[in-house]
Order: C-alpha cells, then structure tokens, then sequence
C-alpha cells in the first residue's frame, strides 16, 4: 500500500511540475473558429520575458508589442508593431544602459498540408491547425529590433553617457594623429 500511495504522490508532483512547464498561453492565438477580417492582440512584455528566454544580451526591458491580425480564406496577415526599451551592455564601455526600440514587422501564413518556410516573412502552416503560439516570433522580432551597434546615447550636450573611465582608458590607447610632413607641405600649397 505505501508503494501506491508514494506512487500517487509522485504522479501528483509531477503533474504539478507540468503545469509549470506550459506554453504561455497569452502568446497563443486561437486559429479555429477564427473569423475573417481584422483582429488585435497586445502583449506587454517586461523583465519575467527576457529572463526566461536568456538571451545573453538582453537582461531586462519594457516593450509593448500591438499585433494586428488579418485572416483571409487562404492565409492569415500578421503585422507587429514593437515599441519600448530593452537593457543592453554598450558594445563601447560595456556598461548596461536602456536601448530604445521600435520596428514594424509583417509575416504571412498561407494554409497548407504542412509546415514549410518559404521565406523570412511567408509560412505555410496546416490548414487544420488549432491554435499558434507566437512567443518565439515576438521574441525573436523584438531583438531585431535592436541596432548592430549598441552605444550609450549622447546627452543634449552631444556628450557620451558612456562611461568616463572606460572612455579614458580607450582614448590612451588610441594612436596619435601625427601627420606626414610631406602631406603637410602639400595643404599649405593647395591653400595658397
């Protein structure tokens, strides 16, 4: 008898750990019985999102994320709006700062009889499937939100916010500007 009742106890555990481990269901969007026509959805993403998909760059933000779904007979049209900061390292100092956002991102799901991705922005998707979980997609368009170069922001000044030790230990071992005497000569002729 202790062998079912410790059994029990384990199956109730681990179903209680399976209830944590679901998708979010905010991000999910019902695709059956949807009607044609436009819809829209707003996701408020904040620090819980960053940290639970570890991205090494991004530790912290508040994005807003406005979707507007248009779904026809044969395919559905999503287009994303993301606006907000992210918390980034500066690629100068390495300091972490607030990086501000905002892109607009459009994507194309045509039904089929599988999954296949025939570009960056047009997938086929099962013309039977239930529901679509858009948590990777936000993700992934909110980092591409981000620039390539991630920098502090100058103040109103235009001075950088970066930080002023970093910058002075990078400016000592910048090499100096000295110029060939010749070249020299040369821009006193061209001035004359």
């Amino acid at each position: 008898m202790s062998h079912i009742r410790y059994l029990s106890n384990f199956a109730a555990l681990f179903f209680d750990q399976r209830k944590e481990v679901k998708p979010h269901n905010e991000f999910i969007i019902p695709l059956t019985g949807l009607p044609l026509g436009l819809k829209h959805h707003e996701f408020e993403l904040s620090r819980d999102f960053f940290v639970e998909e570890a991205y090494e760059g991004v530790s912290n933000g508040q994005v807003t994320v406005l979707l507007t779904l248009d779904k026809h007979e044969n395919m559905i049209e999503l287009l994303f709006q993301i606006e907000g900061w992210l918390e980034v390292n500066c690629d100068r100092c390495g300091d972490a700062y607030q990086q501000s956002i905002r892109s607009n991102q459009k994507i194309i799901f045509n039904f089929g009889d599988h999954y296949e991705e025939e570009s960056d922005d047009i997938f086929v998707i099962p013309a039977d499937l239930h529901e679509y979980n858009l948590r990777q997609l936000i993700y992934e368009y909110t980092i591409l939100s981000l620039p390539l170069r991630k920098i502090h922001p100058n103040d109103k000044a235009g001075n950088s916010t970066c930080n002023p030790n970093v910058l002075n230990k990078l400016n000592a071992f910048r090499p100096s500007q000295a110029t060939d005497p010749r070249w020299d000569a040369l821009k006193k002729l061209q001035h004359q």
